[in-house]
């Protein structure tokens, strides 16, 4: 449900998680498992506000705060998530964030990223 009680406290949940994962921030270096946690989280989190936006446009910022970070990090296996094509839908959807916002020209660069990653460009 949107603004109901599914997808709120879903991110509200995935919140507290990042919160407890990041409290070790050594420790995600050298545990895979956590930083794939985390990367999972802050993916689903900023899934949540994507969601939410019809509630409160703000929600949009808060997922393109995710989703820029998510860019910015590595995957478990040392992939640059910003330059591999298996993250796609990062740009598909912070580029969606961006339309929302009325932000066309930095919502173009996301979906022209996401057609060069693709190879459709």
């Amino acid at each position: 449900q949107v603004g109901g009680s599914s997808v709120a406290p879903a991110g509200e949940e995935y919140s507290r998680a990042i919160e407890i994962l990041e409290r070790d921030r050594e420790g995600l270096n050298v545990e895979p498992l956590r930083r794939g946690h985390l990367l999972q989280a802050r993916l689903f989190r900023a899934q949540a506000h994507a969601a939410l936006a019809a509630v409160d446009a703000q929600n949009l910022l808060r997922a393109i705060e995710d989703y820029q970070w998510l860019l910015g990090q590595t995957d478990v296996e040392g992939t640059a998530v910003a330059d591999s094509d298996r993250y796609l839908v990062i740009h598909y959807q912070l580029g969606q964030c961006y339309l929302g916002l009325g932000r066309r020209v930095e919502a173009f660069t996301s979906f022209e990223t996401l057609l060069e990653k693709a190879g459709a460009s």
